[in-house]
C-alpha cells in the first residue's frame, strides 16, 4: 500500500498540475515532507489522508490504491459474466453486460474492448443485414481505440473489426483504409515471436502459430473459391479448392484431433455436397455430406481432449467450453441440407440416415 501511495502522490500532483509548495501550503507542512513521501523515504499521518485526498479530488481509497483493486474486482466480475452469456450464446445478454460495465467504467479500455468484441459477434453471419447502431457504436469505439490507446491486442482487434463492419455496411473505401494499418502476414508479431523464444516457450509460440495460420490459410482458400473468385472459377476448379483445404488440415492433423477447425470443415464439405449436388452426383453429395455431419456432430459434442497430431501436441488440452443456446452448428448443416436442390437424392437410405444423425443433435432458435 505504501508503494501504491507513493506513485499515487506523484501521479495525482503532476495531473492536477500542481506543484509540492501548492501541495505543502495546502496541507500546512514543508516540502521536504513532501518530497520525502514522493520518493517513499518516509508516509503521510493517517489523519492527513482525508485532506490529501480532498486536495486531488480523489476518495481515500483512490489515493490508497484500494480504488484500482476494487476496478479490477468489478472488471474481472464483468468478464466472467460475459463469458458465461458467451458459453451459451446470449448475445444480447452478453452485449448487457459490457454496456453495464461501460456506464460504470467509460473509459477503460478492457471494457471498451470487451464491448466491441459483444457488438461485433452479435451481429452473425456476414450475409445478414447489420444493425446500424450497434455498428455505429462499435466504430466509434474502435475509432477511439485506434486515437488514444497504446495497447497492441486492443488496436489490432479495433482495425479487424472496424474493416469487417465497414465491409458489410458497403463501405470499402473505409474498409481498405483500415486494412491498410495491419501488418503484412509475413512480419506479423506471431511470426516474429517465433524467433524471440527458446526451448519450451519456442515449442509453443510455434504451435500456438501453426495452429493461427492453419485456420487463416484455410478459411482464406474458402472465401477464396466461394466468394472472391467463384465467378470465374469452373465448378470442378472451386472443388479442387475446396479439396486443397482438406488436405492441408488432414496433412497438419494427422491424428483426427481437429478442435475447433471442425466447423470449416463441415462448411467446406458442405460446399462441395452444394457443387455435386448441381451435377446430381448422388454418390459424391452422400460422400461429402456424410464427412460435413461428422464433422458438425463432432464440432458441437467434443468435450475435452489432449492434443495428439505431431504439430500441435504441445498445446495442451483442448477445452470445448461453449454450448448454445439458440442454434449449433449441427441446426445450421440441417437447415442447408433440407434446400430443394438436394431433393434428386431425398429418397436416398443413406441420406436419410445423415438426416436422422445430424438431427438427434440439431439445438434449433428458440426465439
Amino acid at each position: 500500500m505504501n508503494i501504491t501511495i507513493t506513485k499515487n502522490l506523484k501521479t495525482l500532483r503532476k495531473t492536477a498540475n500542481k506543484t509540492q509548495e501548492n501541495f505543502a501550503e495546502f496541507l500546512t507542512i514543508s516540502i521536504n515532507a513532501v518530497s520525502k513521501w514522493e520518493r517513499g523515504e518516509c508516509y503521510p499521518d493517517i489523519e492527513l489522508l482525508p485532506r490529501i485526498a480532498a486536495f486531488y479530488n480523489v476518495t481515500v481509497d483512490d489515493l490508497l490504491g484500494v480504488g484500482d483493486i476494487r476496478k479490477r474486482e468489478r472488471i474481472e466480475e464483468y468478464s466472467r459474466r460475459s463469458e458465461e452469456f458467451a458459453k451459451s450464446g446470449d448475445t444480447e445478454a452478453n452485449i448487457a453486460v459490457w454496456l453495464e460495465a461501460e456506464r460504470e467504467f467509460p473509459n477503460n479500455w478492457d471494457v471498451l474492448h470487451g464491448l466491441m468484441w459483444a457488438l461485433y459477434f452479435a451481429q452473425g453471419q456476414w450475409n445478414l443485414p447489420l444493425n446500424q447502431d450497434r455498428a455505429a457504436k462499435l466504430i466509434e469505439i474502435g475509432d477511439k481505440m485506434l486515437a488514444e490507446s497504446s495497447n497492441e491486442d486492443h488496436r489490432r482487434d479495433a482495425i479487424q473489426f472496424l474493416t469487417y463492419t465497414y465491409v458489410r455496411l458497403g463501405d470499402k473505401e473505409s474498409a481498405q483504409k483500415y486494412a491498410n494499418m495491419g501488418h503484412d502476414v509475413d512480419i506479423s508479431r506471431d511470426i516474429l515471436l517465433c524467433y524471440t523464444f527458446e526451448g519450451d516457450d519456442a515449442v509453443l509460440h510455434y504451435q500456438t502459430t501453426i495452429d493461427t495460420f492453419l485456420n487463416w490459410l484455410c478459411n482464406q482458400i474458402f472465401d477464396y473459391a466461394g466468394d472472391c473468385a467463384s465467378n470465374v472459377m469452373t465448378d470442378d476448379e472451386e472443388k479442387r479448392a475446396y479439396l486443397t483445404a482438406v488436405k492441408v488440415y488432414d496433412a497438419v492433423i494427422d491424428c483426427g484431433d481437429f478442435g475447433h477447425h471442425g466447423k470449416s470443415l463441415w462448411q467446406i464439405y458442405n460446399r462441395l455436397a452444394n457443387i455435386s449436388a448441381k451435377k446430381e452426383n448422388a454418390d459424391e453429395v452422400i460422400e461429402f455430406l456424410e464427412k460435413a455431419a461428422f464433422h458438425a456432430k463432432m464440432y458441437d459434442t467434443q468435450g475435452n481432449f489432449d492434443r495428439k497430431s505431431l504439430l500441435l501436441n504441445r498445446l495442451g488440452r483442448y477445452d470445448r467450453v461453449y454450448k448454445y443456446k439458440r442454434a449449433n452448428d449441427s441446426h445450421t448443416l440441417l437447415e442447408g441440407i433440407s434446400d430443394k436442390r438436394f431433393d434428386f437424392c431425398r429418397d436416398n437410405e443413406a441420406f436419410t440416415k445423415i438426416l436422422e444423425d445430424v438431427r438427434e443433435i440439431a439445438i434449433g432458435n428458440e426465439d
